[in-house]
């Protein structure tokens, strides 16, 4: 890859947790934990009413939908995704909210080109699944109209390790983040992607980028949290078989968030989510 780059891996990277309706049903506990941090990169990108913006790698449509309402139906958002299913999804929720202005389109996300120039380029978690995450940003700077917008948001898997993603200490969750760590690796995905993030934007010609980085943390029991961590080691058995990764039998992955949410709550604890990492820049 030319620039920096987060964890090496071969050239092409799989995307491990597969695109099914309980992959889906993550995405939506995903969309929870990482909601908040993604509307502040959008609005402080300066995306508003009347834009035309992208969403690369789009999934079930989650931040495509932020993006909708924030440019209104004067603007107009395309979702990009190589998942039939997952557009699908998308498309049916865009039309459940209203947002005519949304659609999508089952696509790779490497080959497909927009019809015109576009006021914003966004995603969430896509480039750690990119071979070439620098590659993939120098492209979409040229699909942006000068002065507007490139923003993602990546997560830094990496740094989610024994003494900072759980307090007190979560053995569970320790042997959770293990599997997600090998699986990832293994399938050649960028762990550290959000940390590198700042230094691939300025590899690609885009700058300086503005950085904000956020972690979710929670005990409540009704945290999204517990069930995300268990069904994201669930997506991932699949390919963590065919890698060698050892995990836990299908019967224990589908204990897991009673079992890991038992144990931080027994102790009062807390457990965190891979921090997130959301920059932005404006294109020359």
């Amino acid at each position: 890859m030319s620039g920096p780059r987060a964890d090496r891996g071969p050239a092409e990277v799989t995307y491990v947790l597969g695109h099914g309706p309980r992959e889906l049903d993550r995405l939506a506990l995903q969309a929870r934990i990482y909601d908040e941090v993604t509307r502040r990169l959008l609005r402080r990108s300066g995306i508003g009413p009347g834009h035309h913006v992208v969403d690369l790698g789009c999934g079930a449509g989650d931040v495509s939908l932020l993006a909708a309402d924030l440019v209104g139906p004067t603007g107009s958002v395309i979702g990009v995704d190589r998942s039939s299913d997952a557009v699908g999804t998308a498309t049916a929720r865009a039309q459940e909210a209203g947002y005519s202005h949304a659609r999508f389109i089952v696509a790779d996300v490497d080959a497909w080109v927009p019809e015109a120039p576009v006021d914003a380029v966004i995603g969430r978690f896509v480039l750690m699944h990119q071979p070439d995450p620098v590659a993939t940003l120098a492209r979409v700077r040229t699909w942006v109209k000068p002065g507007g917008v490139v923003a993602f948001v990546e997560s830094d898997n990496a740094s989610c390790r024994p003494g900072q993603h759980s307090h007190p200490h979560s053995p569970t969750y320790q042997r959770t983040v293990e599997v997600w760590q090998a699986v990832l690796r293994a399938a050649g995905a960028h762990l550290e992607m959000g940390a590198r993030l700042a230094a691939c934007f300025v590899a690609a010609g885009l700058g300086d980028p503005s950085v904000e980085v956020d972690t979710y943390s929670s005990g409540d029991p009704a945290s999204p949290i517990f069930r995300f961590a268990a069904e994201s080691l669930r997506s991932m058995l699949p390919r963590a078989a065919a890698v060698g990764v050892a995990v836990p039998s299908t019967a224990e992955a589908e204990d897991l968030e009673t079992v890991l949410r038992d144990e931080v709550i027994t102790c009062g604890g807390t457990l965190s989510a891979p921090p997130a990492y959301a920059a932005w820049s404006r294109v020359a």
